[in-house]
């Protein structure tokens, strides 16, 4: 776990970039990547000292690399639950000795229980989202409603998948739910799926969705996080994900993960608008707090929503609110009262 030989998972050129730029610096592979779980069109994500950035995007020779920034403080800081995105860190190097106690530490909490408080966490964030879309329902503010139950759907899906002890990672989301599923008696996947907006997806409602996405980020440029080149790549990485999947039969996978992404966007945006305007987050209130009062770069505008095929007709809603309140209960009879 504290040391890897890079060329095992990480290609040759990326590494003569990491040896010429950050020479001196601690350097460690997570993600999928330095998990084993990842496929072709996976980008390479690596924490560094090195960073005067929070994150900074690279395309070298052809892969896709994500830069992270870690440094002292913040590594002796994470609570347990957040030591979860690093228990399958592989070090690459560590001049600034800060990644090797990352891993003792670890050690020390032991996998297992960082684990399950990473679960709980996001059971308990999909419990809280779910409430937030019932709400919101009672409001009569259907965007909202929807976009909470598809928040809550993705937290449950999260949860359900470390409560095994396999590492979530977004691209893989899907397939690593259907897998943790099969496992677990009395609960079905369906109506999970059926949240999640998986019911009749084809390629012409994927293909659409990217172009939501796509439209979304652009529009909101200004508070995207990272340079206008590094989120530029982003998008152009997103869309080689989506490409390769397309070209392996895996539409449901692609139309997944683009809805992860959407959500992130959306909570990330109204979290930026709520700080640039000084006020707190609306309990219940989000797409329609930034359509009726946001301004560029926060506003949204209702052809992208139109895009991603957020459903919020009030008999999918009252079904998907159904749906996700049930399982929710059966996993959490399943998992957390044993």
């Amino acid at each position: 776990m504290l040391s890897i030989d890079p060329l095992k998972y990480i290609p040759v050129e990326i590494m003569q970039f990491l040896t010429k730029e950050y020479r001196s610096s601690s350097l460690g592979l997570i993600g999928c990547r330095g998990n084993q779980e990842s496929h072709p069109c996976c980008e390479f994500d690596i924490i560094t000292t090195g960073l005067s950035e929070s994150i900074s995007r690279k395309n070298i020779a052809g892969h896709f690399l994500n830069l992270y920034l870690i440094n002292e403080e913040l590594s002796k800081n994470l609570r347990k639950e957040e030591l979860y995105h690093f228990l399958h860190l592989r070090i690459i190097s560590d001049g600034n000795f800060i990644l090797a106690p990352l891993c003792e530490r670890i050690e020390r909490v032991g996998h297992e229980v960082i684990q399950k408080e990473f679960s709980l966490m996001r059971f308990i964030d999909s419990s809280s989202t779910i409430q937030k879309a019932k709400d919101a329902k009672e409001r009569e503010e259907l965007l909202d409603s929807a976009f909470w139950t598809l928040s809550s759907g993705y937290a449950l899906s999260e949860s359900i998948i470390s409560s095994s002890g396999m590492s979530v990672h977004p691209t893989h989301l899907l397939d690593m739910l259907k897998r943790q599923m099969t496992k677990i008696d009395g609960l079905s996947a369906d109506p999970l799926y059926q949240c999640l907006g998986l019911v009749g997806v084809t390629k012409t409602s994927l293909n659409r969705r990217m172009r939501g996405l796509d439209s979304l980020i652009l529009s909101t440029l200004q508070v995207q996080q990272g340079t206008p080149e590094s989120i530029y790549l982003w998008i152009k990485l997103i869309k080689r994900k989506i490409n390769w999947m397309m070209d392996s039969h895996m539409v449901s996978q692609a139309h997944n993960y683009l809805g992860y992404e959407f959500v992130r966007n959306i909570e990330m945006i109204y979290s930026s608008y709520c700080n640039a305007n000084g006020i707190p987050p609306h309990h219940s209130r989000i797409i329609s707090e930034i359509l009726e009062n946001g301004e560029r770069p926060y506003r949204i505008p209702t052809s992208i929503l139109k895009m991603i095929d957020l459903r919020s007709d009030q008999d999918t809603i009252e079904k998907n609110l159904s749906f996700m309140i049930s399982t929710l209960e059966k996993f959490k009879s399943k998992m957390f009262q044993k």
